[in-house]
């Protein structure tokens, strides 16, 4: 898909100056335009502010940090992130008054992989799905191998 395609679903635009963060006071561009590249806010798609989560997709990506982290959130972003995104940026992220950047969802990808794609992507992209299914299945392929080599210790012993 080209920048100027409406149908993008990442959630992103191009990196804009780096901070980590945007304020929601600063509001966004809702216009499509082949000459610049922006596309409209809608849910799941690329923001008109460059290179943050619109909406929709930050709400999501929260949803997900609090899912997977129940206590102390924000501190437990920052060791995952080995403080790339700091506690008190995440608690922006968390209390709605900022939204990840291109590089904080970067990172948020690496760290967290596909369950946190699929779980901010609006649409059902298969490529998502099979690369949850080859996340799974290496979690898998590790336990039984580690399981293999409990029961061929417990057997010998």
């Amino acid at each position: 898909m080209t920048a100027t395609s409406s149908t993008v679903a990442i959630g992103l635009q191009a990196s804009a100056p780096d901070p980590l963060m945007h304020t929601a006071s600063e509001g966004s561009i809702g216009m499509s335009s082949q000459k610049n590249g922006k596309l409209s806010q809608n849910s799941g798609k690329l923001s008109g502010k460059i290179g943050k989560l619109s909406g929709p997709c930050a709400e999501r990506a929260v949803a997900f940090l609090r899912a997977t982290h129940p206590e102390k959130t924000a501190e437990a972003i920052e060791v995952e992130t080995a403080g790339i995104v700091s506690a008190d940026t995440a608690r922006k992220w968390l209390a709605g008054s900022s939204t990840p950047n291109f590089r904080a969802t970067m990172t948020l990808i690496a760290i967290y992989g596909p369950p946190f794609l699929a779980a901010v992507l609006s649409d059902d992209l298969h490529w998502v799905a099979r690369a949850m299914r080859a996340e799974r299945l290496a979690a898998l392929e590790a336990e039984h191998a580690r399981l293999k080599h409990e029961i061929e210790t417990i057997t010998r012993g």
